[in-house]
């Protein structure tokens, strides 16, 4: 149900022209008949009608436009460098539902009581081609928008899922090596602060507590700590880096990025959820456990059981 109408006079979207994005069903065949797929936290996926998709792919020039747009309802009347990087947040969230990482062209539209007016482009996102999202993907996507803590607990965090896109749209171009460099770089953002000793150690322990509970654990750990180091043997010794240990990495990711902002939420501070996860091994708190029970656990949480996943550990 599509809980963004009315609209009202004066009400302010954001459209995110997806470029070259195909939307599969769960046959996997393409989406191509027109529809529109609520998503929840005030946004919606659409699929244009075939006029309106030449029209739009002549607009900006891309003949690879799907077809596909995203529409960001209630938005503030803010500068459009303000609301490009909102935009950017959310397309970005997309990668902790589903690892792909398209590029959009952003544009501002106002409801004048009958119909949407332009009011100004926002400007255009680079991402990689051939992005395919599974339908049963978006409601994940959105729900993780809405539950999104706003404002971002750390800049961080937000550094963190920047260059995972990066990685993301990287490993989609097939350059394997700047993926797991990004990669490298998200990881240690988003665990690695104050963090003294042995990086390696520290870094596995903590991503480890904050994305398994029980025996699986120690595997978890054990596994971070040798997928880190393949960073080092790129790095120090030029070695290629397995493709499987890139996927790993990204897929506990798309896990402890939106944990690592519940976590901060719910313990008041980035500061606060890092030192629960130190102290873990000695004291668990409730708030790390809450994050093995949330809500929509049967949704995006269950993709990225990290223990779960066949050959991860």
């Amino acid at each position: 149900m599509d809980n963004l109408k009315p609209y009202k006079e004066g009400d302010l979207r954001i459209c995110c022209i997806l470029l070259d994005v195909i939307v599969r069903d769960e046959s996997k065949n393409f989406i191509d008949q027109p529809q529109r797929i609520p998503l929840g936290g005030e946004m919606a996926m659409v699929r244009l009608e075939k006029d309106e998709e030449d029209r739009v792919a002549y607009s900006i020039y891309n003949r690879y436009f799907g077809g596909w747009r995203l529409e960001i309802h209630n938005v503030p009347d803010r500068p459009a460098a303000w609301l490009l990087e909102f935009s950017r947040r959310k397309i970005s969230l997309l990668c902790c539902a589903e690892r792909v990482a398209p590029g959009f062209s952003a544009v501002l539209d106002r409801y004048n009581g009958e119909h949407w007016e332009r009011v100004k482009w926002l400007g255009m996102i680079k991402g990689a081609r051939h992005s395919f999202i599974s339908s049963s993907r978006l409601s994940a996507w959105g729900e993780i928008c809405e539950s999104w803590p706003s404002p971002t607990p750390d800049k961080r965090i937000s550094v963190a899922l920047d260059f995972f896109r990066e990685s993301v749209y990287e490993r989609q171009d097939r350059n394997f090596s700047n993926s797991l460099l990004l990669l490298a770089v998200a990881y240690e953002s988003l665990l690695g602060d104050g963090l003294q000793g042995d990086l390696t150690f520290r870094l596995s322990q903590r991503g480890a507590l904050l994305t398994s509970k029980g025996e699986p654990s120690y595997k978890v750990a054990k596994r971070l700590k040798s997928i880190y180091a393949s960073r080092s043997r790129l790095v120090h010794n030029g070695k290629e880096p397995d493709i499987a240990d890139i996927t790993r990495l990204q897929q506990f990711m798309m896990r402890a990025i939106p944990s690592i902002a519940r976590l901060s939420s719910t313990c008041s501070s980035y500061k606060g959820a890092l030192e629960a996860l130190d102290s873990a091994p000695f004291f668990r708190i409730p708030e790390i456990d809450d994050l093995f029970s949330p809500e929509g656990e049967s949704g995006w949480w269950e993709k990225v059981d990290i223990p779960a996943i066949p050959g991860w550990i």
